[in-house]
């Protein structure tokens, strides 16, 4: 709106400073005309009468801010009151011919609000970035077998995180629903088991506690610990802060409250908890035929996506020599996180999203056919008003 205004002020500004101008040089020679009478020739009358008038630019601008400020609300109190004469007039005439009115409302309506609706849609999915340290680094790390994706083995993650050049960390999680029991009726709760390194892999901070296991944590037979939701713990703990440090119940077994996670950044979506994740020493040596983890890691600081890519695709390799018997036809790949959050949808987001604006465009040129049909019955009225002025 100030964009717009401004050419105008621009206008208006310049006008009053021709004016000012004109009026203090009617003056000045009004002046000078009187002291050539008295006797002084005109030269130095003219300069007597610039003299006498006083600062002359001070004078200029005083005066011409004051008749811009004159000008401005001048032209504001008009639009004001054309912009009330044309709602009036609006309304008369959507009184007039009700059918109408309801028609160009509801086609606009439609096209207005599927736009909206998507739009919000495809901007929390597709344009909105995730609620990360650096989001741009963060990239899944998956295996694939014969060109299609999977997940890994215990032991050949390990060699991924071990041999990488690419990434400062590789995180480990997995799905494990648990069952919350006490403080209420029983709950089946969405949970994962991350790696000690997960959550500062993604630069998270902690509503309450902290969001890390600590070493200890993450050892094998360590002590339990959980990690909980926001919002769970709000509605089911109703926001307790004296939670963090206690224990409760998760399939029969105590685990202790150590931090509180935000709401609005969870990965995965929809998750409620998240434990610990322990390896057994004999996951580690015989499990490469096991596959059930995924891998999440952050690009080191400088290294492009397609080195990365390359790196792990070295490994795989590498890793299908090795290990012939459970790696046959064993590759890597990278892919950026947001990617992969949005995978197989994005495509008809985008597509549904051209959808609806197409359905707008349509919405906005029926309207216009309304009215240029109105207009047309509307000639002998518009003939009266322009003969009238």
């Amino acid at each position: 709106m100030k964009k717009v205004r401004a050419p105008f002020r621009l206008a208006l500004r310049r006008r009053a400073e021709m004016d000012v101008e004109e009026e203090f040089a009617f003056h000045i020679e009004m002046r000078t005309a009187e002291l050539v009478k008295s006797g002084l020739d005109s030269g130095a009358a003219r300069r007597e009468a610039e003299r006498q008038f006083g600062d002359l630019d001070d004078a200029r601008r005083f005066c011409g801010e004051t008749n811009a400020r004159r000008e401005t609300k001048h032209m504001n109190q008009e639009l004001l009151q054309e912009t009330k004469q044309d709602i009036r007039f609006a309304l008369r005439a959507l009184r007039r011919s009700p059918a109408f009115s309801v028609i160009a409302v509801l086609t606009l309506a439609l096209g207005i609000g599927a736009n909206t609706a998507i739009f919000s849609v495809v901007r929390g999915i597709l344009l909105r970035p995730l609620p990360f340290g650096n989001p741009g680094a963060l990239v899944m790390v998956a295996p694939t077998f014969d060109g299609e994706r999977s997940v890994w083995s215990p032991a050949n993650l390990q060699d991924v995180r071990e041999q990488n050049t690419s990434f400062t960390s590789v995180a480990t999680m997995e799905g494990h629903p648990a069952v919350l029991t006490g403080n209420g009726s029983p709950e089946r709760l969405r949970g994962y088991r991350v790696s000690a390194d997960f959550f500062p892999l993604l630069g998270l901070r902690a509503v309450r506690g902290r969001i890390a296991f600590t070493p200890d944590e993450a050892a094998y037979n360590g002590p339990k610990a959980v990690i909980l939701i926001e919002s769970l713990w709000r509605t089911r703990f109703g926001g307790d802060t004296t939670l963090i440090g206690r224990t409760i119940a998760l399939d029969n077994e105590a685990y202790r409250v150590v931090g509180i996670a935000p709401n609005d950044a969870v990965y995965p979506r929809k998750t409620d908890i998240w434990f610990p994740f322990t390896f057994k020493p004999a996951d580690l040596a015989n499990s490469r035929g096991a596959v059930y983890l995924n891998a999440i890691a952050r690009l080191k600081p400088g290294v492009p996506l397609e080195t990365a890519v390359a790196d792990a695709r070295a490994i795989g390799k590498r890793l299908a020599t090795q290990y012939p018997e459970m790696n046959r036809g064993l590759g890597a790949t990278v892919v950026p996180l947001d990617e992969w959050i949005t995978g197989s949808i994005k495509r008809p987001l985008l597509i549904l999203l051209g959808g609806v604006a197409f359905v707008l465009l349509i919405a906005c040129a029926n309207v216009a056919n309304l009215l240029l049909v109105r207009s047309v019955s509307r000639e002998g009225e518009l003939a009266v008003r322009t003969a009238l002025g």
